[in-house]
C-alpha cells in the first residue's frame, strides 16, 4: 500500500490553439480540487500543455517524479497528445486515469475503444467523483476496486469493463486551489495578447480587465439544442454539446460566484482591478428563467463591487439577446460580453433586415452598453462558395455599421467533431469513424474534414480538391477576421492547426 503519492493532472492541448490562454484549464483545476479535497496528504500539481507544449510537459512530469497521472482531454482533436502522455506513463508503469469532454460524449463508444485499445482508464462522466476514487484504488486496490469506482471504463486484463454512472451534481464548491498548485497569475499575466484585451473593449464600467476567472458548474446544455430537438430538428451543426439541460437557481449562482470572487481578490495583485468571469456554461445568456432567477438574488456584495474599481464583469453565451427586457437583465447581472455564433440557426441569413435575430440583438446590446463577439464558421454541411462570400458581405456590413458594438469577429474553419449533427452524417457514408477513439493518428480530424468537405459540402467543385478547399477557407477566414485596433494576420484555429 502506498501512503503518499505524486498526482500529476495535465490539461491535454495544442500549444497556443487550445483554450482562450487567459484563463486556466477549468476542468483539470476542478478534478484536482477534489482529489486535494479527498486526499489532503497527496502531492498534486496542475500542467496545462496549451502553456507547457508536449516535450516541456513531459519534462514536468519527470521532474516533479509523478506516479500518478490524470488526463484532461478538453475536445477531440487533443486525444492524439494524451496518448503519447500515456505511452509515457506505460513505460515507467504509472497508473492513468483519463477523463474530458472527448470521452464524455452521450452515445458515443470512444471512451470504452480507449479503454481496450490503451489500457487504461477511462473516466466517462463527472470527474469530481471518479478521480478522488481512482487515488483511493491506487493507493489500496483491495479496499477501492476499479469495479466499485463510478463512471468509469476500465481495462481488467481481457477486456473493458463498465461501471455504474453517477450523473454530474451542478453547483458543488468553487475550486480554489492553492497558488504553489496552481497560479491564475500565470493567465492574467497573459491576457494582454488576447483579441479581447486588445479591442480596447475589456472594461468593466470603466475599469480595465486585469484578472480573468471562469465561472462555477450553475449550468448543463443548450436551451436552444433542445428547443430544437423536442421539435424534431437537429442541433447546430458543428455544435458536440450532448448533454441534458440542467441548471441550480439564482441563489445557488451567488454563492458560488461569491467563493470565485475571495479567491480572485485574496491572490496579491498589481495589475489593472477588474474581473472578467468567463461563464463558458452553454448557453447561460439564453436561458431566461435562469437569468431572471439571478437577476432576482442579486446580493450586496455584488452590487457594491460595482461601485469600486474591482468591478465583476461576466462573459456568457449566447444565441441571440431578442428582447430589450433580457438585454436589460444580462447588463443587471453584471455581463458585458457576449460571445455569439453568427451562422447556423434558425432565422440567421447573410441577409441583414430589421427582423434578423443578430440585427435585433446588436440593437439592444448597444442600449445596455453589452459588447459581442461573434463568430463565423465556415465549411458547414451543405455551403457553396458563393454562400460563404455571402457570409462574408455580411460581416462587412455589420462592421460598418455596429463597430461600436463589436470587440472582434473570428473566421474559423469547421471541424467535423464527434457529438456533432456533422459528425453524424459524415458517419452515415463512412461508418469506420465510429470504430475509433482518434488517438491513433494525430491527423485523424483533418482526415474526417477532408471527407466531410468532399462529400457533405459543395466547395470541392470544378475539380477543386480537399486540401485546396481546406487552403482556401483558412485564407477566406483572415478576411472574416476583425480586431479592433489590429490587422489579423494568423488565422485563429480549434482542435486543428491552421
Amino acid at each position: 500500500m502506498i501512503s503518499k503519492l505524486v498526482v500529476s493532472c495535465v490539461s491535454v492541448g495544442l500549444r497556443e490553439h487550445g483554450h482562450n490562454i487567459s484563463f486556466s484549464p477549468c476542468a483539470a483545476q476542478t478534478v484536482l480540487y477534489s482529489v486535494c479535497q479527498s486526499h489532503p496528504f497527496t502531492e498534486c500539481h496542475l500542467l496545462d500543455m496549451v502553456l507547457l507544449g508536449l516535450d516541456e510537459t513531459i519534462q514536468k512530469l519527470e521532474s516533479l517524479k509523478t506516479n500518478v497521472l490524470l488526463l484532461s482531454v478538453p475536445v477531440s482533436g487533443y486525444w492524439h497528445l494524451g496518448v503519447k502522455l500515456c505511452e509515457w506513463a506505460h513505460a515507467r508503469n504509472i497508473p492513468i486515469l483519463v477523463g474530458g469532454y472527448h470521452f464524455n460524449i452521450e452515445g458515443s463508444p470512444i471512451a470504452r475503444i480507449a479503454a481496450e485499445k490503451r489500457k487504461i482508464s477511462v473516466c466517462y462522466g463527472d470527474g469530481k467523483i471518479t478521480a478522488p476514487a481512482f487515488i483511493s484504488h491506487v493507493m489500496d486496490p483491495a479496499r477501492t476496486p476499479l469495479s466499485s469506482i463510478p463512471n468509469l471504463y476500465y481495462w481488467d486484463g481481457e477486456s473493458a469493463r463498465k461501471t455504474s454512472s453517477t450523473p454530474l451534481v451542478l453547483g458543488s464548491t468553487y475550486p480554489t486551489l492553492p497558488l504553489e498548485i496552481h497560479d491564475p497569475r500565470l493567465y492574467w499575466d497573459l491576457l494582454a495578447k488576447t483579441p479581447m484585451h486588445q479591442s480596447g473593449m475589456d472594461m468593466v464600467d470603466g475599469s480595465l480587465v486585469g484578472r480573468t476567472l471562469v465561472g462555477p458548474e450553475v449550468l448543463l446544455g443548450c436551451t436552444y439544442r433542445t428547443s430544437r430537438l423536442r421539435a424534431k430538428k437537429s442541433a447546430c451543426e458543428y455544435c458536440t454539446i450532448t448533454s441534458q439541460f440542467a441548471s441550480v437557481d439564482g441563489k445557488k449562482f451567488w454563492e458560488l460566484m461569491y467563493q470565485a470572487f475571495r479567491y480572485a481578490t485574496s491572490i496579491p495583485w498589481t495589475g489593472a482591478p477588474a474581473i472578467r468571469v468567463y461563464q463558458t456554461n452553454d448557453d447561460m445568456g439564453s436561458n431566461r428563467s435562469f437569468i431572471k432567477s439571478v437577476w432576482e438574488n442579486r446580493p450586496e456584495w455584488f452590487l457594491e463591487t460595482m461601485k469600486t474599481d474591482v468591478k465583476l464583469g461576466q462573459r456568457v453565451y449566447a444565441w441571440h439577446v431578442m428582447s430589450d427586457d433580457q438585454a436589460k437583465i444580462l447588463a443587471d447581472i453584471g455581463v458585458r460580453w457576449i460571445y455569439m455564433g453568427v451562422d447556423g440557426k434558425e432565422g440567421f441569413t447573410p441577409h441583414p433586415s430589421a427582423r434578423h435575430p443578430l440585427i435585433q440583438t446588436l440593437e439592444n446590446c448597444r442600449r445596455h452598453g453589452l459588447v459581442l463577439n461573434l463568430g463565423f464558421v465556415l465549411g458547414l454541411y451543405g455551403q457553396t462558395w458563393d454562400s460563404i462570400y455571402d457570409w462574408l458581405r455580411f460581416r462587412h456590413w455589420l462592421v460598418q455599421h455596429y463597430a461600436d458594438v463589436i470587440a472582434y469577429i473570428n473566421g474559423w474553419v469547421h471541424v467535423v467533431a464527434p457529438g456533432s449533427p456533422d459528425w453524424d452524417r459524415l458517419s452515415l457514408v463512412e461508418p469506420h469513424l465510429v470504430e475509433s477513439d482518434l488517438g491513433d493518428d494525430s491527423y485523424f480530424l483533418e482526415k474526417a474534414r477532408a471527407m466531410f468537405f468532399g462529400k457533405c459540402t459543395q466547395l470541392c467543385s470544378s475539380g477543386m480538391t480537399a486540401d485546396r478547399v481546406r487552403s482556401r477557407l483558412y485564407d477566406l477566414a483572415l478576411e472574416f477576421e476583425f480586431e479592433r485596433n489590429k490587422q489579423s494576420r494568423i488565422p485563429h484555429s480549434f482542435m486543428l492547426e491552421p
